[in-house]
This record gives C-alpha cells, structure tokens and sequence, in this order.
C-alpha cells in the first residue's frame, strides 16, 4: 500500500516548496552547520544539484584545517537536498535523533492524517551506506507502517557529519514538536559516549543552552530505572526542574518514595515545589534525628480539587467551571456548541496572561527555568 501524496500543478513548484522546508532547519546555530572555507575547488553548480544513483560512491573530500570536509561543503553552505520517493524499508532510524521516546497515541494520531491527507511533508534524511538515515520523520515512518504503506517522500542530503545530523534533528523537533528533557537526556548521552562531542559544554554551544541546564537534563540519567519507567509513560508531563528535584528526593528518601512522587507527578496531583518540600521536611527530620530532636510533622497537602462554577445570568444556569489543585494545576471547563462563539472563547483565553506574560514561553526558556 503506497498512502498518496498531495500533488501541486508543477512538479519544479512542489520541489523548490520542499526544499524550502528542508533548509529552516540548517538556519544556525553556525558553528555546526557552517563548514570551514577551503582553497580547493568547489564541485560545479550542475555536478552539485545532478542526481546520485544508489551506486555512486560518496563525494571526494578536502582538508581545511583538522577536519576533514566534504567537497560539496568547501564554501561554508550545506548542499541542497532532493526529493525522493523511497522505499521504507530503505530508510534507518537516526542513531543520533534528537527524539528516543514515541508515544503510540502520537503515531496513531499521525496515522490518521496521512490516511486523511496523504504524506503532504516530507521527511528529511542523510544518504550513507546505501540506505537513507532519517533526519526528521520517524513518527511519520512509524505511522506510513501502521497504515501498511511501503514508500514514503524524502528530502535527501548527501555528506553530512555526525554533528551536523544531531543539529539538524534537534531543531526540526523543537520548530515543531519539541522533544522533552528524557529525549535530551538520551541523546546527549549517546553523543558524548560516541565522541561526537568532546564534552556538554560543545552540546550547549550547539543547541543553544547554557552549561547548568546541560548538567542538570544529563544528570536525570542518574535515577533509577523503576523511576524512569514511569517517566517514559509521558515525557512531556516531566519539567527538567521536576525531574532534577525528583533526583535530589531520591538520594534523601530512597528509590520507592521518589517513583511514589513521579507517579503523583505523572498523575498531574503535584510538581516540582511539593516535590521541593517533601525533600525539604525528609531533610529535616533527618538532621532532627541525628540531633535527638522531634522532627515537624509534615504539612498537608490537598490532592483534591476546588471546584467554582460559572454562571449565566441570562439563562439562570451553570455554563462552565473552574477546578483548582494545590499542585498549581487549574483546569477551566465548559461546552460551546456555536463554532463562532467558541472561537471567540478560544482567544480570549490564548490572551489570558500567566506569570505575568501574555506569551507561552518558548522550549529553550522553559528549559532555562533551572
């Protein structure tokens, strides 16, 4: 089964709108993406953009410096990409994705739009060995299989390094679907195991991050599978300062309590601050302890929600609700059948201001929040 793709009338249109598409993702950060200038030749413009059969053999390379770069990237820019209609059982997942943990309702989620629409994106992947390594759209590929489909559209580049492929993949995840601080932690772990990195200082120059919140996503390794387990549930519900407090309880209170406070955490019940607090008191009575002291007693902490409904003075009737946890969590409820009024109640909240800000913040600043 082939899904079918979304044709425009032109096919040069519908190549140079992916292409387009394929290069927001090399846009910085120039210290990876940029290549080193060289004295040699650059391959011709025509020899550059012609098509490479499955058998030819990689571009000659030239020497700038310590590194070795290919030729096709002797002026400093990336090739540009084709576009390819390839088998899926040609494409390999990226080794070195930005993403590791893929949620099956996310995949099903996608499944349905491609049956829908068709495969209107294409994926973006490397050429090495003869296969083509996906750079972006593995939940695509995993959602083509589910449909039982056997191609699946392509951005090809050829000659990329390691570095290059991991920016790449980052910063097509974060311009869409961000991924969370597990899937960081992971990859930055398996690029400095391989040597693609000298050390998480060159990670964070890469990708934008300051060395403390490199520290802190790779030091959430450290807890225990029993806790991780719980994490890989919902990565998403997992803040980087959730999980470090959740690291710091476990060497207070041991492996047992700390998946107590994940699970409570992937239940939406608490946060980091009760997290904050529980390792606060757990210390405490410790050093009680230790200096034959009655330890506090702990303070209480309201899982259950408030609940204020809405009014409607016209209609005399109940219209929405509000529901309040102590965790922070805070929940507005209610049915709009008019399409046009539901909109306008969509915006109103969009523009309600939290934290003082009208603006969600962005994946970087709330990893930042360290």
């Amino acid at each position: 089964m082939t899904v079918p793709a979304k044709k425009t009338t032109k096919d040069t249109e519908r190549l140079n709108k992916f292409r387009r598409m394929a290069e927001v993702v090399v846009k910085k950060p120039e210290s990876v993406l940029a290549v080193p200038q060289s004295d040699k030749p650059v391959l011709a413009a025509k020899e550059a953009a012609a098509p490479v059969s499955p058998s030819q053999p990689p571009a000659p390379s030239v020497k700038s410096g310590k590194a070795e770069v290919p030729a096709v990237f002797a002026d400093g820019k990336l090739p540009a990409p084709r576009f390819m209609r390839v088998r899926i059982e040609e494409t390999v997942d990226n080794v070195y994705n930005a993403r590791h943990i893929y949620l099956p309702e996310e995949v099903r989620s996608m499944a349905v739009t491609l049956r829908e629409d068709g495969q209107l994106v294409p994926g973006i992947a490397v050429k090495r060995q003869g296969k083509y390594m996906l750079i972006a759209g593995h939940y695509r590929k995993r959602a083509l299989l589910s449909l039982g489909a056997s191609e699946m559209d392509l951005m090809v580049y050829e000659n990329l390094t390691d570095r290059q492929i991991y920016v790449m993949s980052f910063r097509e995840n974060h311009n869409h679907h961000a991924q969370t601080t597990l899937d960081n932690a992971l990859a930055w772990q398996r690029l400095l195991d391989d040597g693609v990195y000298p050390n998480d200082e060159a990670i964070g120059e890469d990708v934008g991050l300051s060395k403390p919140t490199i520290f802190k996503t790779l030091s959430v390794l450290k807890l225990e599978s029993q806790v991780l387990d719980i994490v890989k549930q919902d990565p998403a519900r997992f803040a980087l300062t959730a999980l470090y407090e959740m690291l710091l309880l476990q060497k207070v209170a041991g492996v047992a309590k700390t998946a107590q406070a994940a699970q409570q955490v992937l239940d939406g019940e608490i946060g980091r601050d009760q997290i904050r607090q529980w390792r606060t008191r757990l210390e405490a009575a410790s050093v009680s302890a230790e200096n034959n002291e009655e330890p506090a007693p702990p303070a209480a902490v309201n899982r259950r929600a408030r609940r204020y409904p809405i009014w409607s003075t016209g209609q005399k009737r109940e219209v929405a609700n509000i529901r309040e946890w102590d965790s922070g969590r805070v929940v507005f409820e209610t049915t709009v059948t008019d399409p046009i009024q539901r909109a306008r109640v969509l915006e109103a909240l969009k523009t309600l201001p939290v934290d003082g800000k009208t603006e969600a913040p962005t994946e970087t600043a709330r990893l930042e929040e360290a």
